[in-house]
């Protein structure tokens, strides 16, 4: 970095308060840079729910840790079809079948110790009806609405734990 650079960049952040003035009569520029944080190692348990949502009926006992987040949709009944749960490691995907020639394909991309970022693939035969990538915060739960199903929709909760 430039010596003038350099002294503008100490400058302003003496100005926000983000930094000390230097001991001694002049700043020295480094070259060192912080390492970033180590990426999270291990494999990432990641399971993918088949839920079907209706206007009537009640929400399935076996998904009582999902019926806060049930509550956004306009539906009133939740019943679990079907999960499916893998141990994957960055790059790796778990596919799921689902009734009407659907699949979910769920690939883990990589994760932080906060995080994790997932592929998210929905087909119909073999045509791709939605492909999108998330993050998903460290054991916790995010919905995915899916494809019309028996007077309602099917929906799938994506689930990491680490």
């Amino acid at each position: 970095m430039p010596k003038m650079l350099a002294r503008v960049c100490v400058a302003g952040l003496l100005a926000l308060g983000l930094a000390t003035a230097p001991t001694t009569s002049q700043a020295q520029p480094t070259d060192k840079v912080q390492p970033a944080p180590a990426p999270h190692t291990g494999k990432v348990e990641v399971s993918v729910m088949v839920v079907h949502a209706t206007d009537a009926g009640q929400v399935d006992p076996r998904l009582e840790s999902l019926k806060q987040q049930f509550k956004i949709m306009r539906f009133k009944g939740f019943n679990l079809m079907s999960t499916s749960t893998e141990k994957l490691s960055d790059g790796q995907s778990v596919q799921v079948n689902v009734t009407g020639g659907n699949k979910v394909r769920v690939r883990l991309l990589d994760r932080t110790p906060a995080q994790a970022r997932i592929r998210i693939e929905l087909y119909r035969d073999n045509d791709k009806r939605l492909d999108t990538t998330i993050r998903i915060p460290r054991n916790r739960t995010f919905l995915v609405g899916g494809p019309k199903h028996d007077d309602g929709l099917l929906v799938f909760p994506i689930s990491v734990t680490y």
